[in-house]
């Protein structure tokens, strides 16, 4: 804020206001058997490996600028500005997999079960 209450002094007022947010993670989702490959598993039903990876940033910047300039004899200026900025990143990566094992499923009256693998990123 700037005030100028007489003469020719001028008024002049910045405001300027600035945020940076980052976000960065990574996510994994695994079913892992041995070094070998030898690794069995059986499972009475299905099977789901799943990875969500979400993120969001939620910013607000402000800024303000005042000025007021008054005087008697007149021909004083007033200038004020103002200015906001926000720079934002999400970053990191998600993962899902099955490695090295052999999956059986058995399902309802003994049909197959299913295997589902997602990554939400």
């Amino acid at each position: 804020m700037a005030i100028s209450a007489k003469g020719d002094a001028p008024s002049i007022a910045v405001g300027f206001a600035m945020s940076r947010y980052e976000v960065s993670n990574d996510v994994t989702a695994y079913l892992s058997g041995t070094a070998n490959g030898q690794a069995q598993a059986r499972v009475g039903g299905s099977v789901r490996i799943a990875v969500d990876r979400s993120a969001s940033i939620v910013s607000t910047g402000m800024a303000t600028a005042v000025s007021v300039s008054a005087t008697p004899a007149g021909g004083s200026p007033a200038v004020a500005g103002g200015g906001t900025l926000s720079f934002n990143l999400i970053n990191g990566q998600a993962d899902a997999y099955a490695s090295q094992i052999q999956l059986r499923t058995l399902g309802s009256a003994g049909s197959a079960g299913d295997v589902t693998i997602a990554a939400l990123d």
